[in-house]
């Protein structure tokens, strides 16, 4: 340890080890770099629509089975069940929903969109947040016309702020209703956007002819979101058990939303595997750059190496002073990796220099995380497969005889 202190990574800064050392640690810093970028984008990336995910829709909605009949959906009683739905400590609220399907008609042109009606309990800080122009509908008790669509679909029919239209729902009898825009909102996620519209419960509700406390299903939100599957589980069996004592031929269908977007969630599976072969390749990299460097360090202090042999130093002892010495080189590619990583994550993460397409990749920028343990474990990473990579090299050392590495100047 104090000879590797001592030596000095190149005994003259203007010579061709010195320039190779140089390359060598420019190619470390880029792996370093590389691989730093690649976890913090693909955990913003998880990060935010995972975010989305949660908060476009009900982390658990409990239903009842549809008419078999009909095939019509039944309207489940907010007062009856959502005591029971929300007893449990993973629930942090409950608020009824219905969502209905209408026909929105312009003067030139016409789409169909499912209204999704809020009550005055529910938290709609995600889509305030998403507003572009207005403000949310009025999410009073009383009875509102106003709706909020997306930007994709008031550029479709050509909508303002303020703006009146029909809106047609079929069941067995057209019913019509005239609402007003009051919100244009952009969430990215064109799956929502294209399909959805926010609107007031109670207006839905007098479309249906359902009493005040019925809706389409219950929504439970969620302490911890990533519990939605065994929480979902947990509801329904307490729904089954209830049923039971009561004697209720009610069929409960309840849903969470891990499975309902599966596809997303598998994405971002994907997108994780992807992250760890680009490590891998990155790992390869570094580790032959490393392997080269030290060849490079061996070559340039080949007398020295003669010198601490003659002086009666140990093959093992030698070896690890060089080992050590190639971590000088290994442990500045890892400050100015890091130092240059960094930067540049900070000026994406708030700026928001590099833009996406919306439609591909649900949002409009490459989305960046500093997650500081995964940071600190790629650091130490790099440390001991460097330390491991140095091994198989500074054997070369052993091979080396006193009297003919001191021949060489």
């Amino acid at each position: 340890m104090y000879m590797a202190r001592r030596l000095r990574l190149s005994s003259d800064g203007t010579s061709s080890t010195s320039t190779i050392l140089n390359i060598a640690l420019a190619g470390m810093t880029i792996a370093v770099v590389i691989m730093f970028l690649s976890i913090a984008i693909v955990t913003g990336f998880r990060s935010e629509i995972t975010s989305k995910i949660y908060s476009l829709g009900p982390h658990v909605k409990v239903s009842l089975q549809p008419d078999y009949t009909t095939h019509r959906p039944r309207p489940i009683d907010f007062n009856s069940y959502s005591a029971i739905i929300g007893a449990g400590n993973e629930v942090l609220c409950v608020e009824p929903i219905i969502e209905k399907e209408a026909l929105i008609k312009t003067d030139n042109d016409y789409k169909g969109i499912g209204i999704r009606g809020l009550s005055a309990s529910a938290d709609t800080s995600f889509m305030a947040q998403h507003l572009i122009e207005g403000h949310m509908p009025s999410l009073s008790d009383s009875i509102t016309t106003e709706i909020a669509i997306s930007r994709h679909v008031a550029a479709q029919l050509q909508l303002g702020i303020g703006d009146r239209v029909f809106a047609y729902f079929i069941d067995d009898n057209v019913k019509v209703r005239r609402l007003t825009v009051s919100g244009i909102f952009n969430t990215d996620f064109d799956d929502f956007d294209n399909a959805t519209a926010i609107g007031n419960i109670a207006m839905l509700r007098q479309v249906n002819g359902w009493a005040d406390s019925e809706c389409s299903y219950i929504a439970a939100t969620l302490l911890h979101q990533e519990n939605s599957t065994p929480t979902a589980y947990d509801i329904y069996s307490q729904l089954v058990h209830q049923g039971i004592a009561d004697k209720s031929s009610d069929t409960f269908q309840v849903a969470d939303i891990y499975n309902e977007n599966i596809t997303y969630f598998a994405w971002l599976d994907l997108l994780d595997a992807n992250i760890v072969i680009i490590l891998i390749l990155m790992a390869f990299v570094a580790g032959f750059t490393i392997v080269a460097g030290m060849l490079i360090i061996i070559l340039d202090k080949i007398s020295t190496i003669g010198i601490l042999k003659t002086l009666g130093v140990g093959n093992s002892s030698v070896r690890i002073t060089f080992i050590f010495l190639a971590e000088k080189l290994i442990v500045r590619a890892l400050i100015i990796g890091n130092a240059i990583s960094i930067a540049l994550a900070l000026l994406q993460k708030h700026f928001h220099i590099v833009h996406l397409d919306p439609e591909s990749y649900y949002m409009s920028f490459v989305p960046i995380e500093l997650n500081w343990w995964y940071i600190s474990a790629l650091n130490l990473g790099v440390i001991v497969f460097a330390m491991l990579a140095l091994v198989i090299p500074s054997y070369i050392i052993s091979r080396l005889e006193p009297s003919q590495s001191m021949r060489y100047e």
